[in-house]
């Protein structure tokens, strides 16, 4: 339902028939960030985590050469 058709503000994680999963989506996207954030917390300082973080995606500002040029790129 779009937010102008009515007051839909309390409802979140709501499962309808077994089909259908409603979820408020700020809600949701808040609830994976923070608990991204405490998953680091645990696991930032691990020898697995600094291993595969270094091969993880990176900012680069101003491109990727040869294959982008100019542009900022997370890669």
């Amino acid at each position: 339902m779009e937010p102008q058709q009515g007051d839909i503000s309390s409802y979140h994680n709501i499962k309808i028939n077994d089909i259908v999963l409603w979820i408020d989506v700020k809600i949701f996207c808040m609830k994976v960030i923070k608990n991204a954030y405490l998953w680091l917390d645990k696991v930032e300082c691990t020898q697995t985590f600094q291993e595969n973080y270094a091969n993880f995606a990176r900012r680069y500002p101003n491109r990727i050469p040869p294959y982008i040029i100019g542009l900022p790129i997370i890669g």
